[in-house]
């Protein structure tokens, strides 16, 4: 399970923003999600990775798929920030 698995069993959009929403709502709640599984490329890439790919890369798309990321809009707006 993770989230867009909860957003959908919810009948809820899977969308970043409705994410956090939930997220806010569940850490209100205090409800234990850490069976969850993380999914996200970010966590299994050290920030001297990035740099590095960044550095040899033009466009961000570019450094995202170097990366071995979806360049889905959430990911490429994450990878901005």
């Amino acid at each position: 399970m993770n989230w867009s698995d909860l957003m959908r069993r919810l009948g809820l959009k899977v969308s970043g923003g409705q994410r956090r929403v939930l997220q806010a709502k569940v850490n209100e709640l205090g409800l234990d999600t850490s069976h969850f599984k993380q999914r996200s490329p970010w966590r299994k890439c050290p920030d001297e990775a990035i740099a590095a790919v960044a550095a040899t890369s033009t466009t961000l798309r570019e450094v995202v798929t170097k990366l071995g990321a979806a360049p889905a809009t959430g990911t490429l707006s994450h990878m901005a920030r």
